[in-house]
């Protein structure tokens, strides 16, 4: 195994011509818009959830931590930290002068001290929240008990005074700086919380921030963010705009004409343009496990078997053969990512489909659909393999073409027998990734992935039942990866220090800088 570089982040040390504005008193912006699929439902780090949410909480509040250029975490706002010798207990000693703001100017700025760092992370285990950061965060002593219920004085996390922030853990972690620049770990004034009766997060009058950025406008078409006393160059000016939804795509057209400063692209990353490239895509395909012919394992072994061999070869230049389930730009719980291939093989084919058949009482299965996406390369490579499961396995299906998205909605409703489809994580936990596809194809989750909701396992621990889950899935042929796909982050030339990724906060536009 080989380290993986960033846990949270891929780095994106990009360019792009900014669009340079004059605003009031003659200051000049430099702008960076980013479209987004929805409008923050609140801007409340501890419920950050979409595209939009988590991209405004990376810039208006600051952590105890920060991922650099390099993608890897240091200081934020702590000025240091020690880690005990068991590796169980985190001090961090916060730096001097640090302030929420309000959007009150009749309000002076309230010093930040360690205890908002605490009541931040507690509100993530207060099941009243419902925080989508409770497993991200998982190894902090006690957290499972306070989400159970339990008193919040049971969690592992303490403010010894006002500038010592005190973390306990259940068990080694060694992703766990990296955990705590997410979102979750963001710091909340309590006094400040209680005050907005529920309503925290829902208007710049119901919040506090301490980040770089400071919310300039918020509207149902955008969220508009601003810098102060930013570096020379460096971005100043975030626009986070909904998309047209009668007109969804984003591509070059827009990027060239700065409608938007930078896109997720998928095809071969054109001249001209600086790009980012990652593997966050998984081609497989999936069995419906719930239809009584894929119910059974002896089938769906002989067929994937076929597959296996038949569609090795990419049939495209951005695809790239898969040695897993696993994407190459999802890293395991302890930071690593597995590089060999793990691709089962099951005996011979015929002998497993013929006692599948058996088993069934049938000759033959009828009437079986494989559903694929309507693109020529994709379904010329699936017809060279149809013909081999005809030729080896005497297994006759049709095929059936569709609109990539609607073959997605399909296999998400149950409504198919075999699917050849794009599968990508919606988080950076691999153990939730797994669950995902298992529920697609209709089968239970492994006992290994049952184990993964232990919260005591270490990073190490999690990683090993990670692993095993994946060759679980592989092993019971409920899905049949042959495909990673490679897509990029594009922008035009000029900046530095753009740091993206296809999971989490996605954009961090704090170290950007023109030129």
């Amino acid at each position: 195994m080989r380290r993986f570089i960033c846990f949270f982040t891929l780095l994106c040390m990009l360019t792009l011509l900014p669009l340079s504005l004059t605003g009031c008193g003659g200051s000049e912006l430099v702008t960076f818009t980013w479209q987004v699929d929805s409008m923050p439902k609140s801007l409340d780090p501890q419920l950050s959830e979409s595209v939009c949410e988590q991209t405004a909480a990376e810039h208006l509040f600051r952590g105890l931590m920060m991922l650099d250029d390099a993608g890897q975490p240091v200081v934020d706002c702590a000025k240091s930290y020690t880690i005990s010798a068991d590796k169980l207990t985190y001090t961090f000693v916060l730096k001097d002068g640090l302030y929420f703001y309000s959007y009150d100017d009749e309000v002076d700025p309230i010093p930040l001290t360690a205890q908002d760092f605490v009541f931040g992370i507690t509100r993530v285990f207060l099941p009243e929240t419902f925080s989508p950061y409770a497993q991200q965060l998982s190894s902090i002593a006690g957290s499972s008990e306070v989400l159970n219920g339990a008193s919040a004085s049971l969690l592992g996390i303490s403010a010894p005074d006002d500038k010592t922030v005190v973390i306990r853990l259940s068990a080694p972690d060694e992703t766990f700086l990296y955990k705590l620049c997410c979102a979750g770990a963001m710091p909340c004034n309590e006094e400040f919380f209680r005050s907005t009766k529920g309503s925290y997060g829902l208007s710049d009058e119901q919040i506090l921030t301490n980040g770089d950025f400071y919310l300039y406008n918020w509207t149902s078409q955008g969220v508009f963010l601003r810098r102060s006393d930013a570096p020379t160059g460096a971005v100043n000016n975030l626009r986070l705009v909904l998309q047209d939804a009668t007109n969804p795509a984003v591509g070059l057209e827009e990027l060239s004409d700065d409608t938007v400063s930078g896109i997720e692209y998928r095809g071969v990353a054109p001249e001209g343009y600086a790009a980012y490239t990652f593997q966050d895509t998984v081609w497989a395909v999936i069995f419906n496990c719930e239809q009584e012919a894929f119910a059974n394992i002896s089938i769906r072994q002989a067929i994937a078997g076929v597959l296996y061999e038949s569609l090795r070869q990419p049939p495209l230049s951005t695809f790239h053969s898969a040695n897993g389930l696993l994407v190459p730009a999802l890293p395991l719980p302890n930071g690593d990512t597995h590089d060999d291939d793990i691709l089962p093989t099951f005996g011979d084919g015929l002998t497993l489909y013929q006692q599948g058949l058996a088993a069934l009482e049938q000759s033959k299965l009828s009437d079986i659909t494989v559903l694929l996406p309507d693109d020529a390369s994709i379904v010329h490579a699936f017809e060279n393999s149809n013909q081999q499961l005809q030729k080896q396995l005497s297994a006759f299906f049709s095929l059936k073409t569709m609109p990539e998205s609607e073959l997605s909605e399909q296999v998400a409703k149950g409504e198919f027998s075999i699917a050849l489809v794009p599968l990508s994580p919606k988080s950076i936990d691999c153990g939730e990734f797994l669950q995902q596809l298992a529920a697609l194809a209709g089968c239970s989750e492994t006992d290994s992935m049952l184990d993964l909701q232990d919260t005591t396992l270490s990073a190490t621990q999690r990683s090993q039942l990670v692993l095993k889950s994946e060759q679980e899935l592989l092993q019971q042929a409920v899905l049949v990866p042959v495909w990673f796909e490679e897509r990029c982050f594009l922008t035009k030339e000029g900046w530095n220090g753009i740091i993206y990724s296809p999971f989490g906060p996605r954009l961090n536009l704090r170290n950007a800088v023109y030129g």
